[in-house]
């Protein structure tokens, strides 16, 4: 699919942008294995789809304003806010396994 091939690309200059250290430090941070880094997991939470995701290809160079964070940050939480019950759900089971493990070390 095409989003599959913009996000080879995109991984494809990420990692030679990151191999000749040519990523800016933002918030004095080095931020390349954030971008290089597999995601997966039970939730995950998706960025933008789509041609937006083409734009952020494209912005994701310049150093944003505040402006700029202010969206991504409000962006963010709009995508995190229906994942919170999934998120409590595996928190609360994560908890539960990890009280009966030591449970039965005990034993």
């Amino acid at each position: 699919s095409l989003e599959a091939l913009i996000r080879l690309e995109m991984i494809k200059m990420l990692t030679f942008i990151d191999q000749f250290d040519l990523l800016p430090a933002l918030f004095s941070a080095d931020f390349s294995r954030v971008f290089l880094q597999d995601y997966s997991g039970d939730v995950t939470v998706y960025p933008r789809r789509g041609l937006s995701l083409l734009k952020d290809v494209f912005t994701i160079l310049t150093p944003p304003d505040y402006k700029m964070m202010e969206k991504y940050i409000t962006l963010g939480e709009s995508y995190t806010w229906p994942k919170l019950r999934r998120v409590r759900n595996h928190l609360i089971l994560e908890k539960t396994l990890k009280q009966c493990i030591s449970q039965l070390s005990k034993e």
